[in-house]
């Protein structure tokens, strides 16, 4: 029993003592495996701290690359201007040698010409008093007649150029009188033409009895329409002219034409019938009536829109139905009070005879107005044409005064040279005994200015620069 336990205690000891090794060596293999990985973290951050050394080396070599490079082409450039230095001095030089040769023979010419000044003022000497009298005479001559010459042309350069700014006021003012009778005339007839429609219209009734008359009068009554507002067919407007719709071919009443390209589309086959019926007594037959002729007034409306007459090109938003009885359209808005706006919304206007006289004549007065503005413009570019023609004008009125002016001065100063060293020198010819006949007189000196124009226009010129403003 003692030898088991002893072996039992010996195993015990051994299983604790392999425990004991194994723990100790578990805590070590644990130290060794975070030092490991430490020096692993460290390798790459040293690794990466290369790359990046490396990358900052690669750039530094570059931007030496680069600054060689710069400094090649500065040397390259202050050897060009040095150059270039050498070839303005070279190319000075010569300049100053050619200036000193110049000035050479300026002063050679200066020589001969006071030689020539010497030789003239003795060949003056020679000169008597006569002959310097009789030229002087000569001289002043010459210059009045060129005066008076110059006059003449002065006078007619400003005829020629008012000939085109008279014309285009006479043509500015027959325009206004044109414009003037044509209102009044378009003023007075304007009434008379508003009682003729309405002596016509009162034929209506009875010309509407009958099955297919209705159209056939409405059309009469808007050709009526159009001729009292003065309107001519294939100028102002075209009646049965066949247009292509998105349905095929459409033929519309009329088409008038409005200002901008654009055409308003008329329609006068409107159905009304029985008006007769109009007249009677009985208050609900009359409203009954009322009701047909406004259903009817819509179902026209309803199958205008379906034409699509406003969707053409040139057509403008909506489609006139022309209703030639004004008692009917009465009618009818008395069955239907929203009427007008439900047949708006169809894109239709109705129309009755006084209405579109004045739709028409607003529309004539739109072309009128289109025409003024024509006119308008053309005034403009007439005012401005004769703003530039009057510009024009001052410009040679000022370069003749200025050449005038000239020749005065050069005058004078051709009298003032006689004055100081010719007439002295004759004089002394006169007193040393030489026979004359009379005394050399002293040349008159004659006054010259150029009169300036005084109108504002003129005188702010050089600030608006010719430039005509009709704001």
């Amino acid at each position: 029993m003692d030898a088991i336990a002893i072996v039992v205690a010996a195993v015990c000891g051994v299983l604790v003592g392999a425990g004991l090794v194994w723990f100790l060596l578990r805590g070590k293999d644990g130290v060794l495996r975070s030092e490991a990985e430490a020096l692993r973290l460290r390798v790459e951050g040293l690794l990466t701290d290369r790359t990046k050394a490396e990358a900052e080396a690669s750039g530094r070599s570059d931007r030496i690359l680069q600054l060689e490079l710069e400094l090649n082409q500065a040397v390259e450039e202050r050897e060009a201007l040095r150059q270039r230095y050498h070839e303005c001095d070279v190319e000075l030089n010569t300049l100053k040698a050619t200036l000193d040769e110049r000035e050479l023979s300026f002063e050679k010419q200066i020589n001969e010409i006071k030689s020539m000044e010497s030789n003239l003022k003795e060949s003056f000497k020679v000169l008597s008093s006569e002959a310097l009298s009789k030229s002087t005479e000569e001289l002043i001559k010459r210059y009045r007649d060129h005066d008076e010459e110059a006059g003449k042309a002065k006078k007619a350069e400003i005829e020629n150029l008012l000939q085109p700014v008279q014309k285009e006021l006479k043509r500015l003012e027959e325009f206004n009188q044109k414009m003037d009778q044509e209102r009044k005339l378009d003023s007075s007839s304007l009434g008379e033409q508003i009682k003729q429609l309405a002596s016509g219209t009162g034929k209506l009734i009875s010309a509407l009895q009958g099955a297919g008359s209705a159209g056939r009068w409405g059309e009469v009554q808007l050709k009526r329409i159009v001729e009292l507002a003065g309107m001519q067919e294939r100028v102002d407007y075209v009646a049965q002219e066949s247009i292509a719709g998105t349905d095929g071919v459409q033929r519309p009443d009329m088409q008038v034409f409005l200002p901008g390209g654009r055409t308003m589309v008329i329609d006068s086959k409107v159905p009304i019938q029985d008006l007769e019926a109009m007249e009677a007594a009985d208050e609900d037959g009359r409203k009954a009536l009322s009701m047909a002729v406004a259903n009817k007034v819509m179902e026209y409306a309803k199958s205008l829109n379906k034409k699509d007459y406003a969707k053409l090109e040139s057509a403008p938003d909506y489609v006139v139905m022309f209703m030639a009885s004004e008692s009917a359209f009465r009618m009818a808005v008395e069955g239907r009070p929203g009427l007008i706006e439900d047949v708006m919304n169809l894109n239709v206007v109705v129309a009755t005879p006084s209405t579109l006289l004045s739709l028409l004549k607003a529309v004539n007065y739109g072309w009128r107005q289109e025409k003024l503005a024509k006119e308008a413009q053309n005034i403009q570019k007439w005012g401005k044409d004769l703003y530039d023609a009057l510009v024009t004008m001052k410009g040679y009125y000022d370069d003749l005064g200025r050449k005038i002016n000239a020749v005065g001065v050069s005058y004078n100063k051709f009298g003032g040279s006689l004055d100081r060293h010719v007439i002295p020198k004759a004089r002394r010819m006169a007193d040393a005994g030489l026979p004359v006949k009379e005394e050399v007189n002293e040349t008159a000196v004659v006054e010259f200015s150029e009169r300036e124009l005084r109108a504002a226009d003129f005188a702010a010129l050089p600030e608006s620069g010719g430039q005509l403003s009709l704001d």
